[in-house]
């Protein structure tokens, strides 16, 4: 309980960052990594009124994190529980860990895909680690609106956030407008050819799996739900390190990627 206390007013301080410590050098390439060091969310609320949940809504407070050490299993989740805060491999030897992926947002969804290059050969499936999901519960005990503001930040080109309310989503990077081509959702093996040598595949490969739609980044901004008395609301985020983005490509010597959640009501 003491425990509880400590990590709940170091919430209100903290915002979410996941650090890369390793040097990204090109997509996929063996020692591309990011660590996840906390995971936060707080409500301004003078009446009391407006509440959160990190455990799928049986515990309602005003701020919530992540554990204090993603890599240890026994103090991973923190506020959260497993079912709500998705992080594939912690408690393995690769616990905390954030591996390059490519991810296709859909429908107020995402779907990652892994892959691997050796040589000019690519092969990528559908990925089982290597970023973080995290689901959030909102309520108000009177009607009103509730309005859901993240604020992501990244220093590293590659660094993503896609932010989910009211099933819509809304992808973040570094600023507003930045594109890439994900590799398509595959219910098996995907292959091609980089061709040009530049680490991904993109269009100017002459052979290449079939890419997703383009994405852009969109500028960050609030979003309202229109709640009812005593209704909860889900408030999904996703954070990954962009695999087939042309920029995740070069020396990194260092760079974080952040995200708070602040909610607000009428």
């Amino acid at each position: 309980m003491k425990k509880r206390s400590i990590l709940s007013a170091v919430a209100m301080l903290l915002v979410s960052a996941l650090v890369l410590t390793s040097a990204t050098y090109a997509w996929f390439a063996s020692g591309s990594a990011a660590s996840a060091s906390a995971i936060t969310a707080t409500v301004a609320n003078s009446d009391g009124t407006l509440l959160i949940s990190a455990d799928g809504g049986t515990t309602w407070k005003t701020a919530v994190a992540m554990g204090l050490d993603p890599t240890d299993e026994d103090d991973a989740y923190g506020d959260f529980v497993e079912s709500t805060l998705v992080f594939p491999n912690i408690g393995s030897s690769a616990a905390g860990r954030l591996i390059p992926v490519s991810g296709t947002p859909s429908s107020g969804s995402i779907t990652f895909m892994d892959g691997s290059l050796e040589g000019t050969a690519f092969t990528s499936k559908t990925a089982t680690a290597g970023w973080v999901k995290v689901l959030l519960k909102v309520k108000s005990t009177v009607a009103t609106t509730i309005t859901v503001a993240p604020a992501f930040s990244t220093a590293a080109d590659f660094g993503y956030c896609y932010f989910v309310v009211n099933s819509t989503g809304y992808l973040y990077g570094v600023g507003a407008s930045r594109e890439y081509f994900p590799i398509a959702t595959s219910g098996g093996t995907v292959t091609g050819v980089d061709s040009n040598g530049n680490a991904i595949m993109d269009i100017g490969d002459s052979s290449h799996p079939v890419l997703a739609a383009q994405q852009t980044t969109v500028s960050q901004g609030s979003y309202d739900i229109t709640a009812a008395a005593d209704t909860s609301y889900d408030v999904v985020f996703y954070m990954w390190a962009e695999g087939n983005d042309a920029a995740c490509t070069g020396a990194v010597a260092s760079s974080a990627l952040s995200c708070s959640v602040a909610f607000t009501k009428a």
